[in-house]
């Protein structure tokens, strides 16, 4: 198992609950025009993890995004006690706190899809996002500046 994720330092005992064995890559890009970075991480050419970073500078609630948006990626949606609001699905999570290192009002956002996991298997999934968001999420926060 890798050291770093995404660019961010990572535990191997938390990436091996979501991460099968194999050759792993990542496809990490900015997204222009956008404070963004979506990072995909590959096993044998097979996404399994799908990380999306970024500044907000509006108000978001993140159980407004798993309810409203991506309704297939949470389903049953519960908060967390991470970051200053964090949700966690059946196959995503999604955390946000404040940037006060970026702009006024601004906030830093994790948002972590599993793939090709077993779908039936949502309690092993969310304890697996649950406790890689609250080893990767901090770090990769103050690896963003804030």
């Amino acid at each position: 198992m890798p050291d770093s994720l995404c660019g961010t330092h990572v535990t191997s005992d938390l990436t091996a609950d979501l991460i099968p064995p194999g050759e792993i890559a990542e496809d990490l890009r900015e997204r222009q025009g956008w404070p963004k970075t979506v990072c995909r991480v590959l096993v044998d050419g097979v996404v399994v993890l799908y990380i999306e970073m970024q500044m907000q500078t509006t108000p978001l609630d993140p159980m407004e995004l798993a309810t409203e948006h991506w309704q297939m990626m949470f389903g049953d949606p519960r908060r967390l006690d991470i970051g200053d609001s964090a949700v966690v699905g059946d196959h995503g999570i999604a955390v946000l706190a404040a940037c006060p290192g970026y702009k006024e009002g601004a906030s830093y956002s994790v948002d972590i899809l599993v793939k090709n996991r077993d779908p039936d298997d949502v309690d092993s999934n969310r304890v697996a996002l649950e406790a890689f968001a609250r080893e990767y999420f901090p770090q990769s926060r103050q690896d963003a500046g804030c």
